[in-house]
């Protein structure tokens, strides 16, 4: 799971540096349209606080912050806790996904509003858009941590299905089912 978060935050980089050496019109200029830091500050300020009330120990934020504990292979919990984690997680996905639609109609809204001067129509679509662009890339930095969160449940489940008590009365309920096949 580590490696697909490096691979987005390098990929997003490498997008970044392209603009940034002039593969498009304008180079750098262009690497500025992808920095909006209102509409991120929106976005986490919807988002953020519905974890942070209980503060940083208890609560939704611990369980969010396991899912970030849950990528280290030795780290381990009860299950739980991975259900608490994958429902944190799943709560921040949902979270920045309706406040990117929030900043994105906002972004539209003001758009809407500067129709009249026609020099302002493009830069407002770029704010209007860009929330889209940050919720995209926020989406993808959770769903490794989801996974990863889905991934250890089965774990826990398979492990307890694996054990002895369990397999003895399987084993016992095969052996009555093929005595009754005789």
């Amino acid at each position: 799971m580590i490696l697909e978060l490096a691979g987005i935050l390098i990929s997003l980089f490498m997008f970044l540096a392209a603009g940034w050496r002039g593969f498009g019109v304008g180079s750098v200029y262009e690497v500025s349209y992808l920095i909006d830091l209102p509409t991120l500050f929106c976005i986490m300020v919807i988002a953020l606080p519905v974890f942070f009330k209980d503060g940083l120990k208890h609560g939704l934020a611990e369980d969010f912050l396991r899912a970030f504990r849950l990528l280290r292979r030795d780290y381990r919990c009860s299950f739980a806790g991975l259900r608490h984690t994958l429902d944190a997680v799943e709560l921040m996905q949902r979270q920045i996904l309706y406040a990117g639609c929030i900043t994105t109609l906002e972004g539209c809204f003001m758009l809407l509003h500067t129709l009249s001067d026609a020099a302002s129509v493009g830069p407002m679509v770029n704010v209007a858009l860009i929330g889209i662009f940050y919720t995209a890339i926020l989406e993808l930095l959770l769903l490794p941590l989801q996974v990863e969160a889905k991934r250890r449940m089965i774990d826990y489940m398979e492990a307890d299905s694996d054990s002895p008590a369990e397999r003895s009365v399987q084993a016992r309920q095969d052996a009555g089912a093929d005595s009754e096949e005789r």
